[in-house]
């Protein structure tokens, strides 16, 4: 996997705090990281940002935040 990123790619969590952790991959040059935890409320929320590789460090990437409404996937804002 070295060969084909720079960074340590996977699903990371920390199992003291169920239900949290992150996912960051890349593929083909562009990178996603994704954040899944839990509001104030406990409700799920996922919050996920990329970009090109090449941009990592020297710009920044959107940060959108993803809920669920009664049981449905709400707009990302």
């Amino acid at each position: 996997m070295s060969d084909r990123s720079p960074f340590a790619q996977g699903h990371w969590w920390d199992p003291t705090r169920s239900g949290n952790g992150f996912d960051i991959f890349n593929i083909n040059g562009q990178v996603m990281v994704v954040w899944f935890t839990y509001d104030e409320g406990g409700h799920p929320i996922w919050y996920t940002a990329g970009g090109a590789l090449d941009s990592m460090g020297t710009q920044s990437w959107a940060l959108l935040k993803h809920r669920w409404s009664n049981g449905r996937k709400v707009d990302p804002t």
